[in-house]
């Protein structure tokens, strides 16, 4: 649901917070939510001016019910290293305010229960985004670290993977707390709602993957160079198994070898793209020698 505008980035709140923040209000925790709220706020923002500062223009925020996304307008938002800055922003922000916090109090200011609460919610954000699981901040870092090693599709896998385990270990919490007659709500929420968003990081990563080798072009173009890796390849391998081996922001040179390691060939990234095209991704890499 959009809420806004700020600076020119549409600001939306995701429809289960929408309803948090409801009940919330309705039970009396208004000021509460509003702490915590605000919390989020600067963590997404934060996000923002990394982006900013990397030079890549940031489209919406979309505040979730623990963290957030910000969407980029640019074809460069899959380089693993802007992706592992930007991610690094939010809890590093959040790491800042309970420092300034600590030194105030240690100075002797007196903090009220809303400050308080803020340097919890700080702490939350912090310690809960650092965890290797997308769709939250270690996730991203997880998976941007990984890329250049197995390839975006796989790199998102793992840490999507990631997700689906935390969540089910929230879910189960919850469920094993409710047994013991504690039942808290925020463990379902969080559990389904992690669950959720990583099946969900995993269907989009492909079309993602997909956008980054059609903008090779234009990546090559804006900066004027793209490092090149080389692979090489069984001549029986399936095109979409050597695709999810590619890492964004290079280009790539496949070597195709058959099972004694003889040399048959050698295909530009650009010849598979269109093999694909014109075949489809279950075809074998060596077919695409024959033409």
């Amino acid at each position: 649901m959009k809420v806004g505008t700020f600076f020119d980035i549409d600001i939306y709140v995701n429809k289960i917070l929408v309803v948090a923040m409801a009940m919330a209000i309705f039970t009396g925790h208004g000021a509460r939510i509003t702490t915590i709220f605000l919390a989020m706020f600067i963590h997404e923002m934060c996000h923002v001016i990394a982006a900013h500062m990397l030079n890549l223009k940031v489209q919406e925020i979309e505040l979730l019910p623990f963290g957030g996304a910000i969407r980029i307008e640019s074809i460069f938002e899959i380089n693993p290293r802007n992706e592992i800055i930007i991610s690094a922003a939010g809890p590093i922000s959040n790491l800042v305010v309970i420092i300034i916090y600590n030194a105030l109090e240690n100075i002797g200011v007196v903090m009220s229960s809303s400050a308080e609460l803020f340097l919890k919610s700080n702490i939350m954000l912090a310690g809960f985004n650092i965890l290797p699981a997308l769709p939250l901040d270690g996730g991203r870092i997880l998976r941007a670290a990984l890329c250049k090693q197995i390839g975006f599709k796989k790199a998102t896998n793992v840490a999507a993977n990631g997700g689906i385990v935390l969540s089910i270990f929230l879910i189960a919490t919850g469920i094993y707390a409710a047994f013991n007659q504690i039942f808290n709500i925020t463990l379902f929420l969080a559990g389904f709602f992690l669950m959720y968003s990583a099946f969900k990081e995993k269907r989009i990563a492909t079309y993602v993957f997909l956008r980054d080798i059609t903008y090779k072009k234009d990546i090559l173009l804006e900066e004027g160079v793209l490092p090149v890796r080389s692979m090489v390849v069984l001549y029986s391998m399936p095109l979409k198994e050597v695709i999810k081996n590619f890492t964004p922001h290079q280009y790539h040179n496949i070597q195709i070898v058959d099972e004694h390691m003889k040399v048959k060939g050698i295909l530009t990234e650009s010849q598979i793209v269109k093999g694909v095209m014109n075949f489809n991704i279950n075809v074998p890499i060596g077919r695409l020698l024959n033409k």
